[in-house]
C-alpha cells in the first residue's frame, strides 16, 4: 500500500508523538508497504528506508489556534504530495503545530482511508489537562469527568482563544475513518468532549531492541554522570511542572533520610527551564539529584539499563506516557501517576506501583520499598519485561493498524 504519514514533525525518537510516527514509518516500510512522511520539521537517519517530504509550514506558537485548523502555505504544498503519490492510506499525528486539521479534509478527497492517533488533548483543550484533579485529594480517583468549559480554555488561552476551534476540529476528526486513542483514558476524554469517532490502538514497543548493554558502556555511562555505589531513580522526560518534578524531589526528600544513597537522574530537556535546575535546593535534595539533560537515543536507553526504578509523577492529565513502555522493557519497575493512562500499562503491586504524586508519603513510601528491596524490584522488572511483550508489542500494534487500513 501507498501510505502518507503527517506529522509536524519526525525524528528517530524513543518515545512520544513524534517517535511514534517515526516507529510507525519504519515498521511499515519493513512490512512492505510503500510510506512517505510530510513533515514540516525533523530528520531522519538515510537508511530508514522511507521518504520523507519536508514542507513549509512554520507559523507563531500564539496563532496556533487557527492556524492550526488551516495553514494555507503547509495545506498548499501537502496537496501537491497528495496528487502526486495517491496515497491508499493517510495516517496523521499531532497537526496543530505545523500542518494543520485541514489535511484531513484534503486527504478524504484522494482516499477513504484516513486516520488520525491523538496523542495527547489538544483536539479539546490549549493546555495541560488539570482542572479534574484536586491537590488536596490524595486518593487515586476512578473514572474522572473530564470534559472542560469554554472558560477554562479561554483562561488558559487567553488572546489566543478560538471560539471556533473545537467545534472544527470536531467536525473534522467525524468525517475521517477514524481516531485512534492511545489509551482508554483518552478515549474517555475525548469522548467527554464531544469526540466519539474513536477507538482504542495503544502505542507499541520492540522489546528486542532492549538488550542489556554492553558492561563498558554502562559502566562509562554511570561514571559519567556519578552513579557508581548509588540507588538510581530515572525520571525521563521534558522537565516541566505538570510532568511532576516538584512532586518527585518532594518525596525524594523524605527518601533521601533513609536512604542516602539515592539519586534522582533527570534525563530530559532543561532549555527554557525557569530555574528547574535550582529546584532541588528547595528540598535539600541538591547533592542527590544529577542532570543529564536531553540524550540521544543510545545514551537514553543506557539511562534506563543504569537505573534501578523508573518514576512517571505527572501532576495532569498524561495519555499514555512511552517512558511507561520503554523502562518495562528495559526490565525496570516503574512508580506511575494515577492521572491519565499509566494505569493501563502499569499493574499496580505487579510491574510497579500506581501512586498520587501529591502523596509524597506513598511515593516515597513506594520508591524505599524498590530500592531496599532488590529481589522485588527485579521480578517486577520482569514482570513488566513479559507484559510488553505480550501486551504492547510493535508486532500488535502495526497488525492492529494494518486491519483497519485493510477494511
Amino acid at each position: 500500500m501507498r501510505i502518507i504519514i503527517l506529522s509536524d514533525r519526525i525524528e528517530p525518537l524513543l518515545g512520544g508523538a513524534i517517535g511514534v510516527a517515526y516507529q510507525q514509518a519504519r515498521g511499515l516500510t519493513a512490512r512492505g508497504h510503500t510510506v512517505t512522511v510530510v513533515a514540516a520539521a525533523g530528520a531522519v537517519p538515510p537508511q530508514s528506508g522511507f521518504s520523507v517530504r519536508t514542507v513549509a509550514a512554520a507559523f507563531h506558537p500564539r496563532y496556533a489556534a487557527y492556524l492550526g485548523l488551516h495553514n494555507p502555505s503547509a495545506i498548499r504544498e501537502v496537496k501537491k504530495i497528495f496528487t502526486e503519490i495517491r496515497p491508499d492510506v493517510v495516517h496523521a499525528h499531532n497537526l496543530y503545530h505545523a500542518l494543520s486539521y485541514r489535511c484531513l479534509h484534503e486527504a478524504r478527497r484522494f482516499t477513504p482511508r484516513v486516520f488520525f492517533t491523538a496523542h495527547d488533548v489538544m483536539s479539546f483543550a490549549y493546555a495541560k489537562l488539570t482542572h479534574f484533579i484536586r491537590p488536596d485529594d490524595l486518593a487515586c480517583p476512578p473514572r474522572p469527568n473530564y470534559q472542560i468549559s469554554w472558560q477554562v480554555n479561554l483562561s488558559n488561552a487567553r488572546k489566543r482563544y478560538n471560539p471556533f476551534r473545537n467545534s472544527i476540529i470536531r467536525n473534522r476528526l467525524s468525517r475521517i475513518t477514524k481516531v485512534f486513542a492511545v489509551s482508554q483514558a483518552l478515549a474517555d476524554a475525548l469522548a467527554d468532549n464531544g469526540i466519539r469517532n474513536v477507538t482504542v490502538v495503544r502505542n507499541g514497543i520492540d522489546v528486542k531492541d532492549w538488550k542489556m548493554p554492553a558492561a563498558v558502556a554502562l559502566r562509562d555511562f554511570r561514571q559519567r554522570f556519578k552513579l557508581d555505589n548509588r540507588k538510581v531513580l530515572l525520571f525521563s522526560g521534558r522537565l516541566s511542572g505538570a510532568k511532576g518534578i516538584n512532586q518527585v524531589l518532594a518525596a525524594l526528600a523524605h527518601v533521601v533520610r533513609r536512604e542516602p544513597t539515592a539519586v534522582l537522574l533527570i534525563a530530559g530537556d532543561v532549555k527554557d527551564s525557569r530555574g528547574y535546575e535550582t529546584l532541588p535546593k528547595k528540598f535539600n535534595v541538591e547533592n542527590n539529584v544529577v542532570f543529564a539533560g536531553r540524550l540521544d537515543a543510545d545514551a537514553m536507553a543506557l539511562a534506563y539499563f543504569a537505573s534501578d526504578v523508573v518514576v512517571v509523577p505527572s501532576v495532569c492529565f498524561d495519555s499514555f506516557p512511552s517512558v511507561n513502555l520503554e523502562a518495562m522493557a528495559a526490565g525496570k519497575p516503574v512508580i506511575a501517576t494515577c492521572f491519565g493512562g499509566s494505569r493501563e500499562a502499569v499493574v499496580d503491586g505487579e510491574t510497579g506501583f500506581i501512586v498520587n504524586p501529591y502523596d509524597p508519603a506513598t511515593f516515597s513510601d513506594r520508591m524505599l520499598r524498590l530500592l531496599s528491596d532488590p529481589t522485588q524490584a527485579r521480578q517486577f522488572g520482569e514482570s513488566g519485561r513479559q507484559r510488553v511483550s505480550q501486551e504492547f508489542s510493535v508486532k500488535q500494534w502495526l497488525d492492529t493498524m494494518e486491519q483497519w487500513y485493510q477494511k
